[in-house]
């Protein structure tokens, strides 16, 4: 309640009685008048009593109480005495008596004047004249009630200092009153037992901003309406486009921004997805919840109760029984479980999808077993459980889509595997330059020798070399290059961005012993491969290393850039590449050193995995094989270190330089070109190799005469070699790394079984993705399943003609209903009837009893093997007896056992074969032909040789 609070001073105390005896002088003649002005305009008179004169604001109230516009000029705005308004709302006018002898005509004509009263039958009039008599003659000054003058307080005095009561002001009474009632049950209860109490106030923090702080973000329109946090599983899809994003546009601030439009989030919250630290406590949330709902830490959010409530044990499982409810999908995920750790065993990186997909194929055969052994009534209680749990689960992916989201997060925690989180699988691949030197080639009178050179290590980032940063955080030597549309220049010492290869500078500071021998090296790059810049800064290192020298490379384009071919001829380098499609069959690092370091890396993985796992399991945490800067530099080293290793004990690098066919001539000292065949140092190096075929090593003299000198080049030469084909012997080099040969010319009749059983084998090395693909693509040749236009045209022909003749019918016994009925009449004839069941057929006498199931067929008697993947798989590839067959399966019988199986699960042709193997390659499908010579082509390891 708000107190108009009104003051009178001493030195107006004479002007004070002179209005109060001017008020009562009027109050006897104001009585008739009272009544008739009560429908005008009611006023406000805020008196100022040291002012000569008073002043007064009319209020205009509604149209019922305003004036007659007919008796009225428009605008005039009245003044009312304290007689004017209505007995609640009375107030003290001093020149009441002059207002009134200006206005005799304010009443209206229509009005009737109620009867003249005096003071005394005015109970308020009287209440307020003995008031104001008694206050004539106390002190000043004196605080007046508005509410009093308005007559709703019996109160008038109010009690100087008064403050507003507001709510917080109660609730702060009400916490002092019940923190007082606490200590004095305390005090009781000292008193009582003997105890010594501790009283304490737990506040709960209130949400929002504190009191007095202004309004710090802005509203964006059409982005959020309301602050929300975003959960893990959201998070976790941010991170992978993020990070297709960076290697899309070869820059992490571009794919900030385009997650920023995508999602409408800020570039604060797209960088702290891509920081580590973050997605690791991202990807550790949903390993230990799998609901990914989100990502705070346990309690923080929860209220006071649900803290103080919180159970503080664990509970125990009784003997034999486990706490929860059954996983009645863990036959099923536990298969896609082996399945991925199969193929991660090959080199493959496996997305969520991949997972799910998987799985999906997997819940379908299961469901199929299942729904066989039901109709058999061989399903117990527990597969009827898992039958339902199957189905249920397969209906909530195939129809709600944030449900097959949750359950592919609930997925990857259950295979408890980082490497098919999303995410991930963007930022695996890195380039590893394998470099090899031989010295002394060009003096006659020494013994070539080989070196394995310093390895180099290109991964993710801005182009930059770590060696050229210098501790202190400065660059060491001036470089300039060209990046797109825009120049990078870096100056001797001058400052390092902080985020430019920051994770490695700080390896390099904690964990020196990697870099100190100086066998890798590592190198940045947006894309992680070797383009124009990496190769000009490798040029510049081999300078370094050997003044002069014939550079061997392969055939990318970074290498053969107008810039990149300069550089070598200034740096005295007579640069040659490795011809197009002979990479495998002539280059150093694949013929010598591909294999055998990339099976050190294998054994190195292992060991690392096995290392994780045993910490994950101290730590009692899922593992979830994160790597860091640390354990790719080890697994580069370990590889460097077996080249050096194979190159010590067997001379490597000069021995596939005679197996690649380089090491066929070597200049004298008069420059004429001499057969290595003869040399000392070659004979225990042989020349070719088992890729290479005869072609290569036909005629390889002929274009040097007997006297060491070069022949020109003719026109013969010219076409020979446009004629040339390249891709028979590289094709035969990638079907070889898979352990697979081919012939392209047999043309075998082969069993479909075998035939599978090959295109199985060939298959298995391609990655789940392109399996799917192809697999798609032979579906697309499948005739389609659809109703054709004219059949769906000529069902609906009979279905009309059908329902055409049934009215038909129907009119007919309706006239016949009708007869001499007049409209009327035969419509009360028909009654409307609801709710009845439709009769059931009765079986006529005629009908036969149903045979039972099965007939001796041409299977009857026959032996047969089981094949199919529907089949039980205790029968698969055993040789079974034929029984009774329907249209579609046959009762086999295998050793006592019957069981009915699909007609394709089974082949008549049980002769035991060993089958070559050869496949006709006209009956495989060209597009997964094509895919295993990518495949193979891409796990060969094309480096670059010095």
């Amino acid at each position: 309640m708000f107190l108009l609070i009104v003051s009178f001073f001493p030195n107006v105390q004479a002007k004070l009685r002179a209005a109060l005896e001017n008020a009562l002088a009027e109050l006897d003649k104001d009585d008739e008048r009272e009544a008739k002005r009560r429908k005008t305009a009611k006023t406000v008179e805020v008196v100022d009593l040291i002012t000569e004169e008073p002043q007064a604001v009319v209020c205009r109230q509604s149209s019922q109480d305003s004036l007659d516009s007919s008796q009225t000029a428009r605008g005039v705005k009245r003044q009312a005495s304290f007689h004017t308004p209505s007995p609640k709302k009375r107030l003290f006018s001093p020149d009441s008596k002059g207002r009134d002898s200006q206005s005799p005509g304010s009443q209206s004509p229509g009005s009737q004047s109620p009867s003249s009263q005096s003071p005394d039958s005015n109970p308020v009039q009287k209440r307020k004249i003995e008031q104001l008599k008694k206050t004539l003659g106390q002190g000043s000054p004196v605080y007046y009630r508005l509410d009093y003058l308005w007559g709703k307080a019996a109160e008038a005095e109010a009690k100087p200092g008064l403050s507003p009561d507001t709510a917080s002001d109660r609730q702060k009474q009400q916490q002092a009153e019940n923190l007082q009632n606490l200590q004095q049950k305390a005090s009781q209860a000292e008193e009582k037992l003997g105890l010594e109490p501790a009283v304490g106030v737990l506040t709960k923090r209130q949400g929002g901003r504190p009191l007095g702080s202004k309004q710090k973000t802005k509203r964006v329109p059409h982005l959020r309406k309301k602050r929300r946090d975003v959960t893990a599983r959201t998070k976790f899809s941010m991170m992978e486009d993020l990070d297709r994003a960076a290697v899309e546009q070869k820059s992490r601030r571009a794919a900030r921004q385009h997650v920023m439009r995508l999602y409408g989030v800020s570039e604060s919250f797209c960088f702290n997805l891509q920081k580590d630290y973050h997605r690791k406590k991202v990807r550790n949330f949903l390993a230990s919840t799998g609901r990914g709902q989100s990502a705070r830490q346990a309690g923080s959010h929860l209220g006071l109760v649900h803290l103080v409530s919180k159970s503080t044990g664990r509970r125990l499982p009784d003997p034999g029984k486990a706490l929860g409810r059954p996983d009645f999908l863990q036959p099923v995920w536990s298969e896609t479980r082996a399945w991925a750790l199969t193929e991660e065993a090959i080199q493959h990186v496996l997305t969520s999808t991949d997972v799910l997909m998987d799985f999906e194929e997997r819940l379908d055969k299961a469901i199929a077993v299942r729904q066989a052994e039901q109709e058999k009534g061989l399903l117990d209680q527990t597969g009827e459980k898992e039958l339902a749990a199957m189905v249920q689960k397969k209906a909530s992916l195939a129809s709600k889509p944030k449900q097959r989201s949750k359950y592919q997060i609930q997925l990857l925690a259950k295979l408890a595997c980082a490497a098919r989180a999303p995410g991930v699988a963007a930022r695996w691949r890195i380039s590893l330059v394998a470099r090899q030197a031989v010295q002394n080639f060009f003096a006659p009178d020494r013994q070539p020798v080989g070196v394995v050179m310093p390895t180099i290590l290109v991964t993710y980032g801005k182009h930059c070399r770590l060696e050229n940063i210098s501790q202190e955080g400065t660059w060491i030597k001036s470089e300039c290059f060209q990046v797109g549309s825009k120049t990078v220049r870096r100056r001797a010492g001058q400052r390092v961005l902080g985020q430019v290869m920051r994770t490695w500078r700080k390896l390099r500071a904690t964990q020196p012993h990697l870099f100190a021998d100086g066998s890798v090296r590592v190198w940045c790059q947006p894309a992680a491969v070797v383009d124009s810049v990496i190769y000009r800064w490798q040029l510049e290192l081999e300078s370094e290393e050997h003044s002069q020298a014939v550079q061997l490379v392969d055939m990318f384009g970074g290498a053969w850039t107008t810039e990149s071919m300069h550089a070598a001829a200034l740096l005295q380098r007579a640069q040659t590449g490795i011809a197009a499609g002979c990479t495998g069959l002539s280059q150093v690092t694949d013929i010598g050193f591909a294999q055998p370091a990339k099976a050190a890396l294998r054994r190195w993985q292992e060991d690392l995995k096995q290392r994780m796992r045993e910490k994950a399991r101290q730590q009692k945490v899922h593992c979830t094989y994160k790597t860091g800067p640390a354990d790719i530099l080890e697994a580069a080293r370990q590889m460097h270190a077996r080249m050096v290793q194979l190159n010590e004990t067997e001379k490597t690098v000069v021995r596939c330089m005679r197996q690649g066919d380089w090491f066929h001539f070597r200049p004298d000292s008069e420059g004429r070109l001499q057969d290595c065949g003869s040399q000392k140092w070659c004979l225990d190096f042989p020349e070719g190799n088992a890729k290479l075929g005869g072609d290569h090593l036909r005629d390889r003299s002929r274009w040097v005469d007997k006297t060491g000198k070069v022949l020109p080049w003719t026109e013969a030469d010219s076409k020979t070699f446009d004629e040339s084909k390249a891709f028979e012997p590289e094709a035969t080099y990638l079907l070889g790394q898979t352990g697979i040969h081919l012939s392209f010319r047999a043309k075998p009749n082969l069993l479909a079984q075998s035939e599978r059983e090959l295109r199985e084998v060939i298959l298995r090395q391609v990655h789940p993705n392109q399996r799917r693909r192809l697999f798609q693509e032979q579906v697309d040749q499948t005739t389609s399943q659809t109703k054709t236009e004219k059949q769906q045209k000529k069902e609906k022909r009979l279905k009309n003609a059908k329902q055409d003749r049934k009215r038909r019918k129907l009119l007919k016994e309706w006239r016949q209903q009708q007869a001499n009925k007049t409209k009327k009449q035969a419509l009360l004839s028909v009654v409307p009837k609801v709710g009845q069941k439709k009769a059931k057929k009765k079986a006529s006498k005629g009908d036969k009893k149903p045979s039972e199931p099965g007939s001796e067929g041409h299977l009857h008697g026959k032996q047969a093997r089981v094949i199919g993947d529907l089949a039980p798989q205790t029968l698969l590839g055993k040789i079974v007896v034929c029984g009774k067959q329907t249209d579609s399966q046959v009762l086999i019988n295998a050793d006592g056992f019957h069981e009915w199986v699909s007609h394709t699960d089974i082949t008549l042709d049980v002769r035991d074969r060993q089958f070559p193997l050869v496949l006709d390659f006209e009956s495989f499908p060209n597009a997964a032909a094509s895919a295993s010579t990518r495949m193979s082509h891409a796990t060969s390891a094309r480096q670059t040789a010095c």
